[in-house]
């Protein structure tokens, strides 16, 4: 993170993971389109809501609607774990097939980094790694987008690692 004049590194908590899943959510649930640009995540940090309550009000499912408003709340001791969303989901009439795959790919990745990985940068590229898993667990098949995110990871030190161990 840049401060004042400075890079600083900055550890990746959870309460960011969880809010990345909302945000996920939302851009899900609204086929792909932007939940905030640079503008809107600083009027939505200073407190005005109005552009993410509509993005929201599309989410026909209220239950979905609910977990994703929680998840990006703007205090990130009110967020809860990922566990505890899917346990209020499961509590709730229906369960929850209908998001449980995106929800324990999240969970296995912000829980369960491999060799240490808590950058910002880290997760990303974690992310980028796991991209189809991700999509397909939501029933998205993206061969242009699994495609480009392979010639991207083409050299990856982390890639190259997984593939000498047995994994892709």
């Amino acid at each position: 993170i840049w401060r004042g004049w400075r890079w600083e590194k900055v550890e990746a908590k959870p309460e960011q993971d969880v809010f990345s899943l909302g945000c996920l959510i939302i851009m899900i649930y609204l086929n792909g389109e932007e939940v905030m640009d640079l503008a809107s995540s600083t009027r939505y940090r200073s407190g005005d809501s109005t552009e993410m309550s509509i993005k929201l009000g599309k989410i026909p499912d209220e239950r979905v609607r609910n977990v994703a408003k929680h998840m990006i709340s703007l205090d990130p001791t009110k967020r809860k774990t990922v566990a505890e969303y899917l346990e209020r989901l499961e509590m709730e009439d229906g369960g929850v097939a209908f998001i449980e795959p995106i929800f324990k790919i999240v969970e296995e990745l912000s829980t369960e980094w491999r060799f240490g990985v808590t950058t910002p940068d880290a997760r990303i590229h974690s992310c980028v790694v796991n991209f189809k898993r991700i999509m397909r667990a939501v029933g998205i098949v993206d061969l242009e987008a699994e495609e480009f995110f392979e010639n991207i990871l083409e050299g990856s030190t982390v890639r190259k690692v997984e593939e000498e161990g047995g994994e892709s």
